[in-house]
């Protein structure tokens, strides 16, 4: 067996995404062992010279949380073009996975505090936010039309 450490079992516990990762090297074994868990989806991985399986849901709870938040990144942006009132001028900002300000439609209120929701709870995970390389601000917003029926997303004005 090739050493790694000369402590005879040595346990590290790194944050992951949502959860816990433990690495363990037992001497006596002669193999290492790792296992990664986590308690809101009460998956379990183990390997070394077996591997074992088990969850109570789809995969990575990132992968769920990261759904749900452009989900409702998505909502907190829809606009009408066809409204005759002012949407997304700038007044209110929620993050994107890059925590970097976007405009929202301020008349989406529900939207809006679901996406800052969301977001939190993903951060709090540790799923994000990703590392960007510049954030730019924008000064302003407004209502971009896609495609027909009305609907529109909001956009925001980028400085000069």
């Amino acid at each position: 067996m090739r050493r790694l450490l000369l402590f005879p079992s040595l346990v590290l516990l790194l944050p992951a995404c949502g959860g816990l990762v433990v690495f363990e090297i037992d001497e006596g074994t002669g193999g290492a062992t790792s296992t990664t868990g986590t308690t809101a989806q009460g998956s379990t991985v183990q390997s070394g010279s077996t591997s074992q399986v088990g969850s109570t849901s789809s995969g990575n709870p990132c992968d769920a949380l990261d759904a749900e938040l452009l989900t409702a990144i998505d909502h907190a942006l829809a606009c009408s073009p066809l409204d005759p009132t002012i949407q997304c001028d700038g007044t209110v900002m929620i993050l994107d996975t890059c925590a970097c300000p976007i405009v929202a439609n301020e008349d989406n209120v529900s939207e809006v505090e679901a996406a800052r929701a969301a977001y939190d709870a993903w951060v709090a995970a540790g799923c994000g936010p990703y590392p960007c390389e510049t954030c730019v601000v924008p000064q302003g917003g407004f209502c971009m039309p896609q495609g027909g029926g009305g609907k529109g997303r909001c956009a925001g004005i980028l400085p000069d």
